[in-house]
């Protein structure tokens, strides 16, 4: 199935995406991304670096932490697509195939 096609697959009968699935998957592809990171055993702060070079590890660590865990309230922080496309070219990923890779997964359960 094209990419295309699978995600038109995930909208709703109103043809749009509803929140509780933008959220699962931007959760599926914050695993994604702790896995290829773990893959290529790469720390927080190595990750941190790589897309914060600017800035105080401390700040850069917190950036990429914001991600990786709940806010306060317990919800999510939202995957901004910014973050989506630095995070994949930090980690020597392609974001198609990541998006492909995460659409595939909440299809399949």
């Amino acid at each position: 199935m094209e990419l295309f096609e699978m995600v038109v697959s995930l909208l709703n009968q109103e043809g749009f995406m509803e929140e509780t699935m933008k959220v699962a998957l931007e959760r599926k592809v914050v695993e994604v991304f702790e896995a290829r990171r773990l893959e290529k055993k790469m720390t927080i702060d190595d990750l941190a670096r790589r897309l914060y070079p600017n800035l105080p590890i401390a700040n850069a660590r917190m950036n990429v932490n914001r991600l990786r865990k709940p806010q306060v309230n317990g919800k999510p922080k939202r995957l901004l697509f910014g973050d989506f496309v630095d995070i994949c070219l930090a980690l020597d990923l392609i974001p198609e195939r990541v998006i492909a890779q995460t659409v595939g997964s909440i299809e399949n359960s």
